[in-house]
């Protein structure tokens, strides 16, 4: 299979071509793409701002581990907490330095995530971002009711005739982007596009919704409503100290185009929405 937003690194590691490319069928201009690339990373810069620097947060996360561990091998133990410190003293002392520490540490990193976000900087960003987004949506023909759906992007290699997806750096064990599309339905074709190419695929192409085998390690969350809260919240997304959010299963919608078959992976929050566009309903374990 061809992932469709997937870019094959096999032979030539600064690919940066999505397979998907020959369905293009319309660009957004070139300084159109400048000004959405422009805010994007005026907005990535912000981010990274607001997080603490990655060798605090994995401190963050041992402490916050460790402390947990030992709270809970003394509740396991079911004894007072006098008695545990009786027992090992030194012990109980670490779990509370631990604790100490992972409580400032959080503290901290909300209070650099609200001064980011309440700044005037920030607020300019949104806007920029929004304005840039608006006119490439209009430059490609996008209908105002078309459907925001989040995709999944990702390099990829094939080893032993197998596709696996690459981890996004060194630090991380994320594999995919999650990006977001606009999708919709106009004669018989369903369009994805994102700021700089609308793609088209044949609705009579489209075989199957697919069930992922495997999870999805993603890196990006594109809705206005924290992952962790409702209605993402049943989805039980987990998180690590890099900001890698796990995913227990993803979807694939299947086509086949040119003799090959394709697929657009994509998390099951969507699931609604690609269901709804394509007509499929039932999904192929």
């Amino acid at each position: 299979m061809r992932p469709f937003w997937g870019i094959d690194i096999t032979r030539n590691k600064k690919n940066d071509h999505p397979d998907g490319d020959p369905l293009i069928v319309a660009s957004s201009s070139a300084s159109m793409a400048e000004d959405v690339n422009e805010a994007t990373e005026q907005a990535d810069a912000m981010e990274q701002k607001a997080k603490l620097p990655g060798w605090i947060r994995v401190i963050y996360t041992v402490c916050a581990v460790a402390a947990l561990l030992i709270a809970g091998g003394i509740l396991r133990a079911d004894v007072t907490f006098e008695q545990g410190y009786k027992n090992a003293p030194a012990l109980v002392w670490i779990g509370g330095v631990c604790g100490v520490i992972a409580i400032a540490l959080f503290a901290w990193s909300k209070l650099r995530r609200s001064k980011v976000e309440e700044s005037d900087e920030f607020e300019e960003t949104v806007v920029r971002i929004d304005q840039a987004t608006a006119a490439a949506a209009e430059e490609l023909g996008i209908p105002a009711d078309a459907l925001d759906v989040d995709v999944l992007a990702g390099k990829y290699k094939i080893k032993d005739g197998k596709l696996k997806f690459c981890e996004l750096s060194p630090m991380t064990a994320a594999t995919f982007v999650n990006i977001s599309a606009w999708a919709f339905v106009e004669n018989d074709t369903l369009y994805l596009a994102d700021v700089s190419n609308k793609y088209a695929i044949p609705l009579s192409e489209i075989t199957c919704i697919r069930k992922g085998e495997k999870r999805a390690v993603f890196r990006g969350w594109n809705k206005p409503v924290p992952f962790k809260e409702p209605p993402y919240k049943e989805f039980k997304f987990g998180v690590n100290q890099f900001g890698d959010i796990f995913s227990k299963t993803h979807y694939i919608l299947e086509f086949r185009h040119d003799g090959e078959t394709w697929g657009v992976y994509f998390l099951p929050y969507e699931l609604p929405a690609i269901s709804k566009l394509t007509g499929i309903t039932d999904v192929t374990e």
